[in-house]
């Protein structure tokens, strides 16, 4: 497993041009944009580049090389899904970071504690989005995936817009909404931590599944 991370770190990171580029990039819109946002980009971009180690590691029958070492499929996904959760939580820290230098520096006020709950809700929405984007690569491989991830996600915009379009969805959405405002926010945490706990390992047992019936 330590093996396998040190491996994906390399890959991601050999590139040090790139990486910097990223990292600018978050800082210039740091001074431009509303914190939440830079923290969830930052998460995003990180989860994306781990997910990205899939394609270095299917290039030239990798994949068949890794399976003749002293790793098995299943531990092959579940090293997939904690580097992820790892750069995810990497890159939220590095966006609450920027946030906090950019506030500094436009003379602004920056409470760290009031952020964390943002923090955490955020690498909980990204969780499952990049998991459900290791799913979709191991499934369909790079070129593929790119499609279906469109598919997917197209499918869930019009989802959305379908039910904010139902007649009292808006109202009903307001009402869902007032209720978590009342709540105490330790219950909606424990909530969403279970919820995304749930889904994220429903989610590992698919990808388990899908690397099993994988043939390379």
């Amino acid at each position: 497993m330590k093996g396998l991370i040190v491996k994906d770190l390399h890959l991601n990171f050999r590139n040090s041009r790139t990486i910097l580029m990223y990292l600018i990039i978050c800082v210039i819109m740091g001074f431009s944009m509303d914190g939440s946002f830079i923290i969830g980009y930052a998460a995003m971009l990180f989860g994306i580049m781990a997910v990205g180690t899939i394609s270095y590691d299917e290039l030239d029958n990798g994949l068949p090389f890794l399976m003749s070492l002293p790793v098995d499929r299943k531990s092959y996904v579940r090293e997939k899904f904690i580097y992820s959760l790892i750069m995810e939580g990497g890159g939220a820290l590095f966006g609450l970071l920027v946030c906090g230098v950019c506030s500094l520096a436009k003379g602004q006020s920056f409470d760290l504690i009031e952020s964390l709950p943002y923090v955490l809700a955020i690498i909980a929405v990204m969780t499952l989005l990049v998991s459900g984007m290791i799913v979709i690569e191991l499934k369909f491989g790079a070129e593929k995936s790119r499609l279906a991830m469109l598919v997917i996600y197209g499918a869930v915009a019009v989802i959305l817009f379908a039910l904010s379009k139902i007649p009292g969805g808006p109202e009903m959405l307001g009402k869902v909404i007032d209720v978590l405002e009342r709540t105490s926010p330790l219950v909606v945490a424990g909530v969403l931590l279970l919820t995304v706990a749930a889904l994220d390992m429903a989610l590992y047992l698919l990808a388990v599944r899908v690397m099993k019936n994988k043939e390379f």
